[in-house]
């Protein structure tokens, strides 16, 4: 499958309601480390975004979009989990993060989103979207930063393991206004999720060879629930669309 370039990266007008996290007087808290996370995450997207500019082809908004999410999960106090990744050259160590995406309460348009990526600065990224029975829709591999490969063949799954405390409060410094504008219109509780994957990628110019194969058994992946408010409705709907563009642009 190839990718079209129908990409923007408009900011979505939603609004969130979250809970601050308390401190570990010990030391940074999770929620601290997830923040830092969350910094490094949006200077990486302010990168791409300042590219995309100058980009016509989309490659760079699609390489920040995919960034936003990473920078989403984090900013909403989740840590990245470590996932041991078999590439066709061994095992490799990544990071990953998941959402759950639910439009309104009792909606069937439920989705997860998967990102993991190889390198702290998130060169190559996995994708990977799941339906609302946590059954493997679409995916593929951004790599170099602005290519990406659709996967020939792929098997995967996820399930939310389990849901904890509400969601912290982006912080205010953030620059990607996707983030900034995401307030009132749903509820997000940190999550864990349990998902595997395994992917069959064509080789192709300027490609790492050892991207032809990835794979990983079940792992458990920190995470979000963003639950759309029926108050909101319109307003989730749009917010919805935002975890849905890469996968309606048929970019994998």
């Amino acid at each position: 499958m190839h990718f079209s370039a129908r990409m923007t990266l408009a900011a979505t007008c939603c609004t969130l309601v979250f809970t601050s996290a308390c401190s570990d007087s010990t030391g940074p808290s999770d929620s601290q480390q997830a923040a830092q996370l969350a910094m490094h995450f949006d200077s990486l997207y302010v990168s791409a975004a300042a590219a995309a500019l100058a980009d016509s082809s989309g490659a760079y908004s699609n390489r920040a979009l995919t960034l936003t999410y990473l920078e989403l999960a984090a900013a909403l106090g989740a840590n990245a989990s470590t996932v041991s990744v078999t590439t066709a050259n061994g095992t490799e160590q990544w990071k990953g993060l998941e959402l759950e995406d639910v439009e309104t309460s009792g909606s069937a348009q439920d989705e997860y989103l998967l990102v993991a990526y190889r390198e702290s600065a998130a060169h190559t990224m996995i994708v990977a979207f799941f339906n609302a029975d946590g059954v493997f829709e679409e995916g593929g591999i951004f790599t170099n930063d602005t290519l990406s490969v659709g996967a020939s063949d792929a098997t995967g799954s996820t399930t939310r393991t389990s849901l904890s405390d509400s969601c912290v409060t982006p912080s205010a410094s953030l620059s990607n206004p996707i983030i900034s504008g995401i307030t009132s219109a749903y509820t997000c509780t940190k999550a864990k999720f349990n998902t595997s994957l395994a992917y069959t990628v064509p080789s192709a110019p300027n490609v790492d060879p050892a991207l032809t194969s990835v794979s990983f058994s079940s792992t458990t992946f920190n995470g979000a629930r963003l639950v759309g408010s029926s108050a909101g409705q319109a307003t989730a709907r749009r917010a919805h669309a935002l975890f849905r563009r890469l996968l309606d642009s048929k970019r994998f």
